[in-house]
């Protein structure tokens, strides 16, 4: 059976600045590297927190479950 990669609302976001910036739009492109360099990882951080909260075994269970839904770059 195959895992489809869901998005988070970060990766959205980062995908809508990165298709302006390819259509020419310098501010989408600093927006972009801005969202990706400081509060990508963040996101990550609470999806991995929020997973423990509700999850009483290791944080490695979370960590794979954010690697496996939303696939890490």
């Amino acid at each position: 059976m195959e895992r489809m990669e869901k998005q988070t609302a970060m990766k959205l976001a980062i995908e809508h600045y990165e298709n302006l910036s390819l259509q020419g739009s310098n501010q989408a492109y600093v927006v972009a590297n801005f969202l990706k360099e400081n509060f990508l990882e963040m996101e990550k951080q609470q999806i991995i927190d929020a997973w423990n909260d509700g999850w009483t075994e290791s944080s490695d269970n979370s960590r794979q479950y954010y690697e496996l839904t939303f696939k890490s770059e």
